[in-house]
């Protein structure tokens, strides 16, 4: 198979395309199989953050921490992000001695994190891996960070759910390659029988000098980032120990090059090493889009997921010709998300205005700092009824999911500047339209009116084109005074 039919096999396989350029909302039924080093709790983060992570088990190799501490840090990340349901494993422990660097693999420095105190949902690994194929009709992607220990001993167990596992994503070289590897070195007989099972084995491998550094530069444009991913990757490296490595240029993006592969797949190009396996290995990596993909991922808002759309609109061809030039460019600079939400605005407001675009840039940019799904606010917007500062309303319901039908949404008079307030378990956001924006927006109207004799037709057009212009030009970030509560 050639790079290029390789490259179509892997995007139809996620039926995906990368965060930064469309975003799709694809959720990819995963289990994930981890030694819970540092690199594997990052990826693990990434994931989770991205919103690709249709996660089903999350399971504890014997490797960089013990197995049972593994599943407790595992159990901690995941309460993190409010995720239950989801099964946590632990492996059984190898007869080969622990690594050096264990102790600090089984604390990881998490004074913020709160502690797993309960062991009664862990459950064994090959339990949570044969659960988890068994619950789901779809095929399930198996993401190995660490030793292939517990997938082969669920094979073994169970051999008739080979047909279950879509592909293997596998976090080192193959058994058998030249190359130094920690991973299959752990447990080469797991490794030796995983990759025999038949199941699509893809080797996520690179040498240390085409790694992405995961250094001082990379952790200061991680602090900057507001989101649970940011917050967690800060605590994950405040350890004494790890600033060390840090400063001393250890760290590379080990493990999270396969959860980099899977959020963004152009990112490499991969060959196929072995037909009769099949065998995969990655044949071009590029560096700078990791590092970019990296970063959009840990500051990734919870996705939209369609109600209707298989995907959702975003190809130039099919918009409007004075919105085309600009769909990449509105995609590139604000993100799919005030994309979406942005679009359906416009559709339901029946017509391109500012207010309403304000809107919709204010409930992406509540659900942003309160890290919000659709639905998961309380909004109350200080707009009152008056067109044109009302419509700010509508572009706060289709960027929130909140909605006067279902009582979510409550207007209580009107402000002196736009303004709404958002609240989310026990915090209360509200963003105030800055003043300088609201006059450009009021005067701009105002002259619009008085050249185009009011509400006419040209009028319209021509607040069309203004509107483009400041959906474009108006970074959510910048517009609105925010302050935000912890009640």
């Amino acid at each position: 198979m050639n790079v290029l039919r390789y490259t179509v096999l892997l995007l139809l396989l996620f039926v995906s395309a990368p965060l930064k350029s469309l975003g799709h909302d694809v959720r990819i039924p995963m289990i994930i199989d981890m030694d819970c080093a540092l690199d594997d709790m990052r990826s693990l983060i990434l994931l989770l953050q991205s919103g690709h992570a249709d996660l089903l088990a999350v399971v504890a190799s014997d490797g960089s921490a013990s197995p049972a501490m593994g599943a407790r840090n595992i159990a901690r990340v995941l309460s993190e992000y409010d995720i239950s349901g989801v099964l946590i494993g632990t492996g059984r422990e190898l007869s080969v001695p622990a690594p050096p660097w264990r102790p600090m693999s089984d604390s990881l420095g998490w004074s913020g994190i709160e502690p797993y105190d309960s062991g009664d949902t862990i459950v064994s690994a090959v339990d949570a891996i044969l659960n988890a194929l068994s619950i789901r009709d779809d095929k399930v992607t198996y993401i190995c960070l660490g030793p292939l220990t517990n997938l082969a001993d669920a094979l073994r167990t169970k051999p008739s759910l080979l047909g279950r596992i879509d592909a293997i994503y596998y976090s080192d070289s193959p058994p058998g390659s030249d190359e130094h590897c920690w991973n299959t070195k752990r447990d080469e007989e797991s490794a030796h029988l995983v990759l025999r099972s038949g199941i699509p084995f893809f080797a996520v491998y690179l040498n240390d000098s085409e790694l992405l550094r995961f250094d001082e530069d990379m952790l200061h444009d991680i602090y900057s980032i507001e989101s649970t991913a940011g917050r967690l990757l800060t605590e994950l490296h405040e350890d004494d120990r790890v600033l060390k490595l840090v400063k001393n240029g250890h760290f590379r993006t080990w493990d999270e090059t396969v959860a980099l592969l899977i959020i963004d797949p152009t990112i490499a190009t991969l060959k196929e090493t072995d037909a009769m396996i099949p065998l995969y290995t990655i044949n071009d990596w590029d560096s700078d889009k990791s590092r970019d993909a990296y970063l959009d991922a840990v500051a990734a808002i919870p996705p939209r997921i369609p109600v209707i759309f298989e995907t959702f609109p975003s190809d130039p061809a099919q918009m409007r010709n004075d919105v085309r030039p600009f769909v990449d460019s509105l995609i590139e600079k604000h993100g799919y998300e005030e994309w979406k939400a942005a679009v359906i605005t416009n559709e339901f407001h029946r017509h391109l205005g500012m207010y309403s675009l304000i809107g919709a840039k204010m409930g992406i940019r509540a659900r942003e700092i309160l890290e919000a799904s659709l639905d998961d606010l309380e909004v109350i917007s200080y707009t009152g009824l008056e067109p044109p500062i009302s419509c700010l309303i509508d572009g706060l319901q289709a960027a929130t999911g909140a909605s006067l039908g279902r009582g979510s949404i409550n207007v209580v008079g009107d402000d002196p500047k736009p303004a709404a307030e958002f609240v989310m378990k026990g915090r209360r956001l509200r963003l105030v339209v800055k003043e300088s924006v609201v006059k450009t927006v009021r005067e701009t109207i105002s002259e619009l009116k008085n050249k185009h004799g009011g509400f006419t037709p040209l009028y319209y057009t021509a607040l069309r084109e203004y509107a483009i212009d400041f959906w474009v030009n108006q970074d959510r970030k910048e517009i609105f005074e925010e302050t935000l509560v912890t009640e």
